[in-house]
Parts: structure tokens; C-alpha cells; sequence
């Protein structure tokens, strides 16, 4: 079997059995990106632990009101939020 058609059914499995629950599905692939409701990164710069948080609905509004002139605003940063975790 395919992965992404594995992928396909685990996130169709996880939309199905959990409407009310949060949960964290650590992937790369691009479908899983797709239908996230929101994406999470980790990362180590200058000895630090980052993380950066990423709304991929905002963002897909922000692109196509560039792409169709609308919107103006331009407001930065393109939907994300960057937060540093206490150690």
C-alpha cells in the first residue's frame, strides 16, 4: 500500500473519532500539513530552543488576496505567531 494513502486514512480516522479532542500528529508529509488546523515547528538557534506556530488558513487568505489585488492590509508576518517556551 502507498504511504499517502495511509496518510489519507489516518487523518480521515483522526477527523472521524475526534471532533471534540485535541491531540499532536508528528508528520512530513504534505497532506497532513494540508489539513491541519494549525502547524507547530521546533527549532534550536544560537543554543535556544524556538518554536514557531502557523495558522495555514490565515495564511492561504493572505496569499490569495495578494494574488487577486484584494485586501490591501498587508498586515506581516503572513499569519503566523512565534512564541519561545519557557525552559
Amino acid at each position: 500500500m502507498p504511504s499517502f494513502i495511509a496518510d489519507d486514512s489516518v487523518v480521515v480516522y483522526s477527523q472521524e473519532r475526534t471532533k471534540n479532542a485535541q491531540f499532536i500528529i508528528i508528520s512530513l508529509r504534505n497532506n497532513m500539513f494540508e489539513l491541519a488546523d494549525r502547524l507547530v515547528g521546533i527549532y534550536k538557534t544560537d543554543n535556544t530552543t524556538k518554536s514557531i506556530t502557523v495558522d495555514p488558513f490565515k495564511i492561504a487568505q493572505n496569499i490569495q488576496s495578494k494574488m487577486t489585488g484584494a485586501g490591501g492590509g498587508g498586515g506581516g508576518g503572513g499569519g503566523g505567531r512565534v512564541t519561545t517556551p519557557e525552559m
